[in-house]
């Protein structure tokens, strides 16, 4: 669901930013628009004020009339050649005002092209939102889920490495071991690493290395990437089914972050998470160690296994933001069809009485259709080396490693 939830997020970055600026441009400089418009539907008030004055003198005539005999359909068809006439002086109204509304033009047409596009991709979003509800909601048993993947032995040529087209992302986890929510925060945590202290690093979390060599993993990673700026990388290596993890420093980091610290914090943190088959709960408690002791800060205290297991409960929140937020399009609707008099023929229809002549609903003895009298108007790269090419940049900084770290099993 990690991809349903960026859909949202740029979804709500693009209208959100759309919107705003329309309205802002709406809020400034409109107040001879409004006294136009507050003229026009006065105008069409008082049409349909004099017209609904005329039914009723027509039904007192037909009640005075009627004892001699006076025919419904007769008051029928009067009703509806009045109602011609009156349509026409308010289809004159309402051409007056689209004559006068020349210049708004442009954004009347942007507001109705903005809601009919947001409203088709909230449809979409939602509908892939739902897509992967469905898919998740069957999971596969975990004989599946653990024969999926040993059948797959990762290389450090095959392994899929986001950071280089994303400078924003450290995390591999191509096996999905952890939860989507798990990378999101080991990301940010990563990160942090990075923007304070200059340790470039990458995390990867997979089933199964070849040949079960993690130590030639991780620095191949090192060989083939170059992580670290000045020699200061981390390369950080789970294997999951093989039961081992890894810890691989730069040749400048060795030093702040020596073997023995490295294979403490592993056996602190790591190993009784991954013997209680939390994976999660270690890897963030082992990143934000490794953060607090290189900042001289006081170690995390293990309470607790922070296994994040929350993305089930909060996906199934996505489908019902998109509900609420066709409410939100049915609001800009509304503030932009009366802002710019989009429903100035219902302003006026609406304060019509209708005909009281018809008898039981039957049709319109003259044929005519009052509505055709007046005009419409309302209604992901893996590898390559190098620098990568995503939006927010991405690539290693060519550094090294000499072989320091420590690899910890259970």
């Amino acid at each position: 669901m990690e991809t349903s939830w960026t859909i949202f997020e740029m979804y709500i970055a693009i209208f959100g930013l759309i919107v705003t600026v329309g309205i802002l441009n709406d809020k400034k400089g409109k107040g001879a628009t409004q006294l136009l418009l507050n003229s026009t539907r006065t105008r069409l008030a008082g049409c349909a004020s004099r017209f609904n004055q005329q039914v009723k003198a027509l039904q007192r005539e037909y009640k005075s009339e009627k004892k001699h005999g006076a025919r419904l359909k007769t008051y029928e068809i009067k009703y509806n050649v009045a109602k011609i006439d009156y349509d026409r002086e308010a289809n004159e109204i309402i051409r007056e005002w689209k004559q006068a509304k020349k210049d708004d033009m442009w954004w009347r047409g942007f507001w109705k092209i903005v809601i009919v596009t947001g409203v088709i991709s909230l449809l979409g979003a939602c509908t892939e939102a739902l897509v992967n509800i469905e898919e998740n909601s069957v999971p596969a048993s975990m004989e599946q889920m653990t024969q999926a993947r040993e059948d797959k032995v990762w290389t450090a040529q095959s392994i899929p490495m986001p950071h280089l087209t994303d400078g924003r992302r450290y995390v591999s986890n191509p096996d999905g071991i952890v939860s989507d929510e798990t990378v999101r925060r080991l990301d940010a945590q990563l990160k942090q690493l990075d923007d304070s202290l200059g340790i470039e690093s990458v995390l990867v979390i997979v089933s199964r290395v070849e040949n079960g060599d993690i130590f030639r993993f991780a620095q191949d990673i090192f060989d083939i990437y170059k992580v670290g700026k000045n020699d200061r990388g981390l390369v950080m290596v789970l294997a999951y089914d093989d039961h081992k993890f890894r810890s691989h420093t730069g040749r400048s980091l060795e030093a702040d972050l020596t073997d023995a610290e490295c294979f403490r914090l592993q056996e602190r943190y790591l190993i009784p998470s991954m013997k209680a088959e939390m994976p999660d709960s270690g890897l963030i408690y082992y990143v934000e160690s490794v953060y607090n002791l290189l900042q001289g800060k006081e170690l995390p205290v293990m309470s607790e296994l922070r296994q994040t297991n929350s993305d089930d409960d909060k996906d199934a929140i996505l489908p019902s933001i998109y509900f609420f937020l066709l409410f939100v399009w049915m609001g800009i609707y509304m503030f932009a069809a009366r802002r710019h008099g989009w429903n100035m023929k219902h302003y006026y229809n609406g304060r019509l009485t209708k005909n009281p002549f018809i008898n039981n609903g039957s049709a319109l003895a003259t044929g005519y259709v009052v509505g055709s009298i007046l005009n419409g108007g309302g209604g992901r790269s893996h590898h390559g080396g190098g620098f990568g090419g995503g939006s927010f940049g991405g690539g290693f900084s060519g550094g090294s490693s000499g072989g320091g770290g420590a690899t910890s099993s259970w």
